[in-house]
Formats: structure tokens, C-alpha cells, sequence
């Protein structure tokens, strides 16, 4: 099935604000984050719009099981769910079927009890579930309501559901993706993660990379973004995450001579700063707390999005 992957190479690529021009990507980028109500991170146009690319240049059939890393409540699931594939949605935190996707896609609930410690959590339950945000949810929802957004909703659902075989389904399931032992060896056709990653230490790191190794296929792709930095490592206390050099990036996921374009980094930061789109798209959190990426919703990147590319080795005969 991988066996177009065999010569390909690992890569770090920093995410250019080019990406926003992949017309027919950004279309579905924003058609299912406004049809679901998800908003995202700053970077996340780019990260998202990214890896589609990633996975449509690499020709993996619909139908492939992609294993989504730390995907909480995030909107990359449902994209790839709406391109086709089965998705196994991975993540340590509580997670129910979420009502408004569920309308549109078919999605399960795998009941595996799993307890984890991780400061990271105790970061998201500090800023995001306090009571202004529960405010906040309720503010919004009541908009919507007043506006017949519900009313869209159900069209939507009407019109799609006739359609609704062409998505791939998607499963929640409950694991660290450090030690995903319910997951056989050489089960998943390709691994995703979103700005996830950097939110472990760098021990953390390199035993998720040694798990995705172990459950991808022969020959199977990782596609993984995280936060570059052009020299020496720095904790982004805001997000709660690490910004990596590219010489820790090399490192930590282990790439074998792999191409970059971190040699054009000052360029492409540039460009990130004065990108009107990410600039004027900015999600409502960062307008509630001086505690977020951006604080108040003043524009000020301080770190880029980087995609990472690597490819499970096939074994030698």
C-alpha cells in the first residue's frame, strides 16, 4: 500500500502564509469551522491547510485509518473525516461525542479507562474552563440562536445526510500517545498531530515518536506541526509549549537528513507578521485574557508553525 513512500524524505518545513492561496483547502478549512462553530489556534489555518496538502501529495487512499494525536475537540479530525478517511482520534483528556459534529459525521466512543497526570491539563483546565469562558459559551450559543444559526444547522444536516456514507467515520479513544498499547503494530496507514506535541518535555517527545514508529505501517507518513524558533530552545508560557531550533527538532523526532527552509526563517517570519488574514481572523479567546498567545488580542507572533514529515522506514531484508 506505502509503497510510494519508499524514497520520499523526512522534511521540516516552516509553514508559509502561502498556504492560505491552496483555494480548494482553505474552502474546506473554513466551510466545516464555521458549519461546526470550532474556532483555532492563530497558526492553525496554516497547520491544517498544511497537512491536507501533505496527505492528498501523498496519495493515501479514502478509506486509510489516520491516527490523530492529541486531537481533543479539534477541527483537523473532521476535515480528513470529510476527505475520506477513518480517523482514530487520540487524546488523554475526557471527551464525549460532541452533538453538532455528530449531525454531520459518524463518530464512536471507545471506553478504555485511562487516568493520566500532566501539568498541560491542569494548564487547560486554569484557562479555558473557568467561569468566563462558561459565560462566554453561553453568550454565544444564545447569539446563534437569536441569529437562526440552528435553523442552518439542521439544513445542513438535511443536506448532507444523503452524503454522509462519503465521510470517513471517526473514533474517540482515550490513550496516551506515549504508550498506545490497545493499538496493534503496524496498524495505522498515517499519524496527524496538530500543535500538540510541544506541550511535553523532550523525553516525552521522543517516546511519542517512538510509539507513532511502532503502530504506523511500513513505509507510512507522519505529519506532525509544532513551534519553531531560529536558535535556542524557549518555553512559551501562554501556550504552555515548547518553541523548537532546528537542530532539537532533527533530534527529537529522530530525521534523517532531512530537507528545511530554515535557512529563509527571518523571510518567512516576516511574511507571518504581516499577513492581514491570520492578523484580522483572530479567535475570540484571545480577546478575554492577557494569559493567552495573544494577549487581548493585541497581533504578536513570537514563534512559527513548522511541519514536520517523517516517514516509517521499511525493514531491511
Amino acid at each position: 500500500m506505502h509503497t510510494d513512500f519508499y524514497n520520499k524524505k523526512d522534511s521540516l518545513e516552516i509553514l508559509s502564509v502561502d498556504l492560505l492561496k491552496e483555494k480548494e483547502l482553505f474552502s474546506i478549512f473554513k466551510y466545516w469551522s464555521k458549519c461546526l462553530g470550532i474556532e483555532v489556534g492563530w497558526h492553525y489555518p496554516l497547520d491544517l491547510i498544511w497537512i491536507m496538502k501533505k496527505i492528498k501529495e501523498s496519495n493515501i487512499p479514502n478509506g486509510a485509518t489516520i491516527l490523530d494525536a492529541g486531537a481533543g475537540g479539534g477541527l483537523l479530525q473532521f476535515l480528513l473525516a470529510h476527505l475520506g478517511f477513518n480517523i482514530l482520534s487520540i487524546d488523554y483528556a475526557e471527551r464525549n461525542i460532541p452533538k453538532i459534529p455528530s449531525l454531520f459525521f459518524d463518530i464512536r466512543q471507545k471506553n478504555v479507562k485511562h487516568k493520566f497526570k500532566s501539568s498541560y491539563i491542569k494548564h487547560l483546565s486554569d484557562n479555558f474552563s473557568d467561569r468566563s469562558q462558561s459565560r462566554l459559551i453561553k453568550k454565544t450559543i444564545n447569539k446563534l440562536k437569536s441569529l437562526g444559526k440552528i435553523s442552518y444547522i439542521i439544513f445542513l444536516k438535511e443536506l448532507t445526510k444523503s452524503n454522509k456514507i462519503k465521510y470517513g467515520s471517526i473514533t474517540l479513544h482515550k490513550t496516551d500517545f506515549k504508550n498506545m498499547k490497545e493499538i496493534s503494530d503496524g496498524s495505522i496507514d498515517c499519524i496527524v498531530s496538530v500543535s500538540s506535541l510541544e506541550h511535553n518535555n523532550q523525553k516525552e517527545i521522543k517516546e511519542a515518536v517512538t510509539e507513532f514508529n511502532r503502530v504506523l505501517k511500513p513505509g507510512g507518513p507522519m505529519f506532525l506541526t509544532t513551534s519553531a524558533t531560529e536558535k535556542e530552545n524557549w518555553f512559551h508560557k501562554p501556550s504552555y509549549g515548547w518553541c523548537f531550533s532546528e537542530k532539537t527538532l532533527i533530534d527529537l523526532f529522530s530525521l534523517n537528513n532531512p530537507d528545511s527552509n530554515f535557512d529563509n526563517y527571518k523571510t518567512l517570519f516576516q511574511e507571518l507578521k504581516n499577513n492581514q488574514y491570520l492578523q484580522e481572523n483572530l479567535s475570540s479567546y484571545y480577546f478575554h485574557s492577557e494569559k493567552s498567545g495573544m494577549p487581548y488580542g493585541k497581533w504578536n507572533p513570537l514563534y512559527q508553525p513548522v511541519g514536520i514529515t517523517k516517514y516509517k522506514q521499511w525493514p531491511i531484508l
